[in-house]
């Protein structure tokens, strides 16, 4: 091996040994669509078979169809360097309404991905707060007619609103 490749060995193993760098700023995280091929494989893996897709799109072609229309996002909540999916169901679920689209929260854990939580949100967009609670970052989103702004939280199992009125999904035998 020549100098030159140990030395850019070097360099990448004291990148990747260096600490990951805790959030000190709000950070807007914007949706897009279509989703990139890594959100879309995510998103094929976790809603082709969910029950409630399959109810409501019983064709296997056109629940393909559904869940490609859905909107993605990355963003790190936890400062562990893999950042969470974040996919909002705006095509895939009539479930929009007033108070905006459910958006999945989903966390990789070695080779799979799971459900964290789901919260509303009026906008493609939301943030990700300096402020933590149990580990995560919380998340502030804007969910109803007013635009009135809500706190989303890690709870230890799920993330939940601090806002009681705001009717978030209870995902954990999900």
């Amino acid at each position: 091996m020549g100098v030159r490749c140990v030395a850019i060995l070097g360099v990448l193993a004291l990148a990747l040994a260096a600490p990951v760098v805790a959030q000190t700023e709000e950070r807007v995280v914007k949706m897009v669509t279509p989703l990139t091929p890594k959100l879309r494989a995510i998103a094929r893996t976790y809603y082709l078979n969910d029950p409630e897709t399959i109810k409501d799109f019983p064709d296997r072609e056109q629940r393909l169809a559904a869940i490609d229309t859905l909107e993605g996002a990355f963003a790190d909540l936890d400062d562990d360097g893999q950042p969470e999916a974040f996919l909002r169901e705006s095509g895939l679920i009539n479930d929009c309404g007033t108070q905006g689209c459910w958006v999945m929260v989903l966390k990789k854990d070695r080779r799979s991905w799971h459900v964290l939580g789901a919260f509303m949100d009026k906008n493609n967009e939301f943030s990700v707060v300096p402020q933590k609670k149990g580990g995560f970052h919380l998340i502030k989103t804007y969910y109803d007619p007013h635009y009135d702004e809500a706190f989303v939280k890690w709870d230890g199992k799920q993330f939940i609103s601090d806002d009681e009125a705001n009717n978030f999904r209870d995902l954990s035998g999900r």
